[in-house]
């Protein structure tokens, strides 16, 4: 009986030293192992390797590269943030110029007949809104693909599904796009009521197996849209066989950040939990196992714990030594990489983290960075400009020239100044300083009149 009770007490201290071992073994696992039991949100649906395959192959995964963009939106506000920045700055400012060239010299009531019908139309165009729309689309997938519907009052841009279309080619008009018209098989309602007229026709041709676009080893479901009512803008002009997000080589940087925040999460929680050893006295007797307080006490002990205790802190009892283990150190230097990582995100991208309010830097330095990104929005201004200056040379056959001023919610009060400066010294742009007050080519006539008829 002797020999059972000395083999229990023997396993029982074999018990206590393997647990004191993993104890201490704790104190020496990096707070990176520990975090790495914290799922990446990032990772549960898409891995660096899989950004990188298709960034490596970009005609193969374009809409797999537009959803991956989508999903970052919704769980990135960082993100969100980065592809909103550069559109939110635009403000857009049509200029039209009358060629008075193009009249001679007793056209005169021509001339305001010509001037007025294309303030008309311009305002039908609802140019401001459009163009806010399709830089958003423009910065977030590197693409916009519209058809332009004419109403009773206005013209309305439909976005097009950037997975049904493909660009074919670059014309006066701008780009020349085919549509994937299969996606009507299963869509005869939505064909009938949300798209123009010609598209039906179009359905007719792919259903007749008509290969309009053979000759570009397209199938008979693309189906080429009238240049006259598409509206196209690209992000990266240098090649037309495919479009990739301008900001998906963030993801890497959004990843390394969100591991750094689930580092400084496993931190503070291992700082937090607290382990409490409760040593059951002994007493002074020399004999083995005689403990100075009852079962029915220490039981009592720890029934009074279990209902107390918060969840990160628990207890054990022992009759052995007790030593402290701590899983990490208030002064671990590996969280100090969340600001590093913040500050590298937005560097990579090529924007300044200043704007974003990670630290503040010199006004100088500022104005240099937003100029820098303002350019990215004047190239893409380029495109907008060429497709409505096309639509009133059409229209107003070439009496007309569309311009985009080149203004910003960072730059318009230069703007303005450097336009009043100008007319003080008798150059001719007086016209334009209302427009870079928010008015639109139909008050400049309109206003005028209005003030002096009726005020």
């Amino acid at each position: 009986m002797l020999n059972n009770k000395d083999d229990k007490i023997m396993e029982l201290k074999k018990n206590q030293e393997e647990f004191l071992k993993y104890a201490k073994a704790m104190v020496n696992i990096p707070l990176e192992q520990i975090a790495k039991n914290t799922k990446s949100s990032l990772l549960q649906k898409y891995s660096k390797e899989t950004i990188k395959s298709y960034l490596e192959s970009p005609t193969k995964n374009e809409s797999k590269m537009r959803e991956v963009v989508d999903y970052l939106c919704t769980i990135s506000p960082q993100f969100c943030r980065i592809i909103e920045y550069v559109p939110n700055m635009a403000l857009i400012t049509p200029f039209v110029k009358q060629k008075m060239t193009m009249y001679g010299n007793k056209n005169i009531k021509k001339k305001q007949n010509d001037f007025l019908n294309m303030c008309e139309y311009l305002d039908s165009l609802n140019i401001k809104n459009v163009s806010a729309e399709v830089l958003k689309n423009v910065f977030k997938y590197g693409i916009y693909y519209g058809i332009e519907i004419e109403g009773a009052y206005s013209t309305f841009v439909k976005r097009l599904e950037p997975n049904l279309c493909k660009i074919i080619g670059i014309g006066e008009a701008g780009y020349s796009i085919a549509f994937d018209f299969s996606y009507f098989d299963n869509n005869d309602y939505i064909l009938e009521n949300g798209y123009p007229q010609i598209f039906k026709k179009l359905y007719n041709d792919y259903k007749a197996g008509k290969k309009t676009l053979e000759g570009l080893k397209l199938q008979s479901k693309w189906q080429p849209i009238p240049d006259e009512i598409t509206f196209v803008v690209k992000y990266d002009t240098t090649n037309l066989d495919y479009s990739i997000p301008p900001y998906l080589n963030v993801f890497s940087k959004l990843y390394s950040l969100e591991e750094y925040e689930a580092l400084n999460l496993a931190k503070t929680t291992a700082e937090n939990y607290t382990l409490i050893g409760l040593k059951i006295p002994r007493n002074n007797d020399g004999k083995v196992d005689s403990y100075a307080i009852s079962n029915d006490m220490l039981d009592a002990t720890t029934f009074m714990l279990d209902d107390s205790l918060p969840d990160y802190m628990g207890y054990f009892t022992t009759p052995t030594e007790i030593e402290v283990v701590k899983a990490s150190s208030a002064t671990d230097r590996s969280v100090d990489t969340i600001d590093r990582a913040t500050k590298s995100m937005w560097n990579s991208v090529g924007l300044s983290e200043t704007l974003f309010g990670v630290e503040n830097t010199n006004s100088g330095t500022l104005e240099y960075s937003v100029k820098a990104d303002e350019q990215q929005l004047f190239s893409v201004y380029r495109q907008i400009e060429k497709h409505y200056d096309y639509k009133l040379k059409d229209r107003f056959k070439n009496n007309f020239k569309f311009k985009l001023l080149d203004t910003t919610w960072f730059n318009i009060d230069s703007m303005i100044n450097s336009y009043m400066s100008a007319s003080q010294f008798s150059v001719p742009v007086a016209i334009v300083i209302p427009l870079l007050l928010g008015f639109d080519m139909s008050d400049i006539n309109d206003l005028p009149m209005y003030q002096e008829e009726i005020f």
